[in-house]
């Protein structure tokens, strides 16, 4: 009788045990952080020496890459364009929503501000 109860005992024992095993733990998938360079912005200007992104009539102080239609803007005010030609915004130049640089001097679009406009050629 004594090994029935110890034979029991040590079954229920190793039941218990196995079933409080842990499987390991499946890693959980963090959530899509949406960067400023997916967060689509109606425009860029350089404004008191600093870039600010423009949404709607909302401003905000572009901290890294950030993209503006086609173009990509850095927050020192370093332009790439699609074509891969690079310019720096001055003061007052604005990168529009499809793009393109809008020099404050001219209030002309400057597309690919690296090459002469043809009328000035």
């Amino acid at each position: 009788m004594k090994k029935i109860v110890v034979m029991l005992a040590v079954t229920a024992f190793g039941m218990n045990a196995s079933a409080q095993e842990s499987k390991p733990a499946e890693p959980q998938k963090a959530a899509p952080v949406q960067s400023d360079r997916q967060a689509s912005y109606d425009a860029a200007m350089m404004k008191g020496g600093k870039v600010w992104l423009m949404k709607g009539d909302k401003s905000t102080l572009c901290e890294k890459e950030s993209k503006i239609g086609s173009s990509i803007v850095h927050s020192d005010g370093l332009v790439v364009l699609n074509d891969g030609s690079k310019s720096n915004l001055k003061e007052g130049d604005k990168v529009s929503a499809d793009g393109s640089i809008v020099r404050a001097a001219t209030g002309k679009a400057d597309i690919h501000p690296d090459k002469q406009p043809a009328d000035k050629q």
